[in-house]
């Protein structure tokens, strides 16, 4: 799993994380799914941020149910409404 961080002076941040085995996976600090712009790149789910943060995770799509997406403010999608969007 690959993690870039964000740098001083507001650079996006991109990370990268792996659906294999997971239930939930929660997103990075400061990153809220309710902000995200969702998109398919094969069996990867890629999420946008109006910052332009980018969160890839990978193998989603082949997960069965997909993993349901939290993040740090409380927000969150299960596996199947994210199927849906």
């Amino acid at each position: 799993m690959a993690e870039t961080t964000q740098t001083p002076g507001g650079t996006p941040q991109t990370h990268t994380l792996s659906a294999s085995g997971a239930d939930v996976l929660t997103l990075p600090e400061g990153l809220s799914v309710s902000e995200a712009e969702f998109a398919v790149d094969g069996s990867d789910l890629v999420l946008t941020f109006p910052d332009g943060s980018k969160v890839t995770v990978e193998n989603y799509y082949e997960q069965a149910p997909p993993p349901q997406l939290a993040s740090a403010d409380g927000a969150n999608l299960s596996g199947d409404m994210v199927v849906q969007l």
